[in-house]
């Protein structure tokens, strides 16, 4: 099973798996892999909200916290990179919880409801 940090990722970036797909297909099944693919941050939402409901918070108060390390430490020394510290931080909280749950179910929404309009 996956750890919720690494489903939390997948959800912000799980809407980016289908852009391959639909920049290659034909235009009349653009909608239809845009849509498949816009289900799939809806699903891992959800189950983040199912993970989120079962777990504590951490004493800062948020759940799924992870801090990558992209170009090394902070004084690590070496290179110019490893003196910025660059991280990518990512959590929730009791707010952004249903925050990336609405999200998750506007785009498919908003792909469903723009197919015939546009």
């Amino acid at each position: 099973m996956l750890d919720p940090a690494t489903l939390l990722t997948l959800t912000l970036f799980g809407a980016l798996s289908g852009v391959p797909f639909i920049l290659f297909a034909a235009p009349k099944y653009a909608r239809t892999i845009a849509l498949a693919a816009s289900l799939l941050p809806l699903v891992l939402a959800a189950w983040l909200y199912i993970e989120f409901r079962a777990t504590p918070p951490d004493a800062n108060g948020y759940h799924f916290e992870s801090i990558y390390r992209w170009f090394g430490q902070a004084g690590a020394g070496g290179t110019w990179v490893s003196d910025y510290d660059i991280k990518y931080i990512i959590g929730v909280d009791g707010i952004s919880i249903y925050l990336l749950l609405l999200t998750g179910l506007l785009f498919p929404l908003s792909i469903w409801f723009s197919a015939h309009s546009i």
